[in-house]
């Protein structure tokens, strides 16, 4: 069984149990010492899908579990959250941040969790082949800046090649990312790079 993480997780599935724990509040707030943490998230966009969690106390620290019948209902997307702890007539923010929701599988035929990056290296290698679709050439278009691009032009070629280098580049470093999310890697170990190649 993995470790439970001891902060915010930055993207959750719904549909499946959602843990963690917060262990670094127990020195000015701590569970056992009348104090409640709160969690609330609100969607950004149009579409609502705001709530809240409450964390439960396990000790001196707080513990976060919500069932996979609860996370089945959320919203897929993007979300902000604050942490909110209170004590009779005090209320204090801890922390604040953000978080994706993930779709859940069991409900989208056609799902496609791919991330941008994955989306569009695969794109940009669909058309260096030449196999790509109509929607492949058009993201690759779109994401050269270029909505009329043919890739027919020496320059277009070098675009190509250029875009193909460094998505290359961003999907390694999700992949690293993942790893060490996953525990599976050193971060220490392995190098991640956050500017331009």
């Amino acid at each position: 069984m993995p470790a439970i993480p001891t902060n915010e997780p930055e993207e959750l599935r719904a549909g499946v149990q959602w843990e963690w724990r917060r262990e670094d509040l127990s020195g000015d707030f701590p569970a056992n010492g009348g104090w409640a943490l709160k969690y609330w998230f609100k969607k950004t966009g149009a579409t609502p899908g705001n709530f809240s969690i409450d964390a439960t106390a396990d000790g001196v620290n707080f513990a976060v579990t919500v069932l996979a019948a609860t996370t089945s209902a959320y919203v897929a997307g993007d979300y902000t959250w604050a942490a909110i702890v209170t004590k009779t007539t005090e209320i204090r923010e801890v922390d604040s941040g953000r978080l994706k929701i993930l779709p859940r599988y069991d409900a989208a035929a056609n799902l496609d969790d791919r991330s941008h990056v994955r989306k569009v290296l695969e794109a940009v290698e669909a058309v260096i082949e030449n196999r790509a679709s109509k929607t492949q050439r058009e993201l690759v278009a779109f994401t050269i800046g270029s909505r009329g691009q043919t890739f027919d032009s020496q320059e277009s070629k070098s675009a190509l090649l250029e875009l193909h280098s460094r998505y290359k580049w961003l999907a390694s470093n999700e992949d690293a990312r993942a790893r060490i999310a996953a525990g599976l890697g050193n971060p220490r170990n392995i190098r991640i790079r956050f500017g331009s190649p």
